[in-house]
């Protein structure tokens, strides 16, 4: 693909961004939106926090980042561990339950991806933990399959239900067996039997 065809691919994605928006607005404040749809995406996982919130509350999260993912600014915030940012991003509107293209929430990148105390945030804002993506595995089989014991912990403590199964009929202790992540498997086993 040249870089022609990029550019307006890359516009008319924007142009559907901002669709979402279902926002009527003069020309100015159109491509300021357009450039919002653009760099939010970007300043979620590096820019300063006022960047975020002035970008954030011109577009909103119907603001995609890359077109296979449709990874959400707050998604990107807690893949790439940028609490203040997801912080921010809450207080401004942002909405917990969105999902990217896999089904996927913040949340569960923030397990995925073993940030605890993103997780504690996205809880108190309350996210859901259950089962969303095609595979019904849940924030639990994801932090278990990556071994990342303390947000294992933390989504037993807030009440993950840990006997439910996913397509493959794994529960996250499983997974965790699976990937040879013994602490983990260790610590579900007997919380799994009460």
């Amino acid at each position: 693909m040249t870089h022609r065809h990029q550019t307006v691919s890359s516009e008319r994605h924007n142009i559907k961004c901002l669709s979402l928006c279902n926002t009527k607005c003069s020309l100015d404040k159109f491509w300021f939106l357009l450039q919002a749809c653009q760099y939010l995406p970007a300043a979620a996982k590096s820019r300063d926090l006022n960047t975020v919130k002035i970008l954030f509350n011109g577009a909103n999260d119907n603001c995609i980042g890359d077109f296979i993912l449709r990874d959400t600014p707050l998604i990107y915030a807690a893949v790439f561990g940028r609490k203040e940012r997801l912080r921010v991003l809450l207080e401004v509107g942002a909405n917990v339950e969105r999902t990217n293209a896999y089904r996927s929430t913040a949340l569960r990148q923030a397990a995925w991806n073993g940030h605890l105390d993103m997780r504690r945030l996205l809880l108190y804002r309350r996210a859901k933990m259950g089962p969303l993506d095609e595979w019904k595995e849940t924030s639990l089989h994801l932090a278990a399959w990556a071994g990342h014991l303390s947000v294992v912990k933390l989504l037993v403590e807030r009440g993950a239900y840990i006997r439910l199964k996913n397509d493959f009929g794994q529960t996250a202790s499983d997974v965790a067996r699976i990937e040879v992540k013994d602490d983990v498997a260790e610590w579900l086993d007997p919380v799994s039997r009460r």
